[in-house]
């Protein structure tokens, strides 16, 4: 992660669940989650999911909710990080593109995440590491779409590189770092969102 990502962040850290929650981007944040919770129900009966770039927890709280055990939170951030409250999270300081767990699982959340890394395939090797064969990642990520330009603008203003993904270019990555694409959903113009399994 980059300084101006981590600076950006640990400034919207301590009011980022709240301004989630809000107006024009609550919605984005509750069609979001919707989708995420279709792609995911029936899955998530595991002792233990990875959230890799958890932020304050928003996708650790709802793979808890689909029915999940525990969750282990991960983000560079300690002030997103420093948000989780939740017994049932364990939340780890860590950068998520090398990050390693004792033990393999059987589900990977990597929800807003890609957008920021430097190399996506190399993340999503990485994350192939944490779990077992056949277990199960979610991706949420911007689509390459032209409302995204904006988003990407916004960033870029405060020294933020982020990345957009194609729906072929998912299919790409995915079979590049050991997973298959089982299902996708787009949510025009902001979201795209993929169930994987592990290969």
């Amino acid at each position: 992660m980059n300084q101006a990502i981590f600076d950006h962040f640990t400034q919207q850290a301590q009011h980022y669940d709240k301004i989630c929650k809000k107006g024009f981007l609550g919605y984005i944040r509750r069609r979001e989650q919707n989708a995420m919770s279709h792609l995911l129900r029936g899955y998530m009966n595991v002792k233990d999911v990875i959230d890799l770039g958890a932020g304050v927890g928003m996708y650790s709280r709802l793979a808890l909710s689909l029915g999940a055990k525990h969750v282990t939170a991960i983000d560079q951030v300690p002030a997103m990080i420093d948000q989780i409250n939740d017994n049932k999270i364990t939340a780890i300081v860590s950068d998520a593109s090398t990050y390693s767990h004792p033990t393999k699982v059987d589900v990977v959340i990597m929800a807003g995440v890609l957008e920021f890394v430097p190399d996506p395939i190399g993340f999503l090797q990485n994350a192939r590491q944490l779990v077992n064969s056949g277990a199960l990642a979610a991706i949420l990520a911007p689509p390459a779409t032209l409302p995204i330009k904006l988003y990407k603008h916004y960033h870029q203003s405060h020294g933020v590189l982020t990345n957009s993904f194609s729906r072929s270019e998912l299919f790409v990555m995915a079979a590049k770092s050991g997973w298959q694409v089982e299902e996708t959903t787009m949510l025009w113009p902001f979201t795209l969102l993929a169930r994987l399994r592990a290969i």
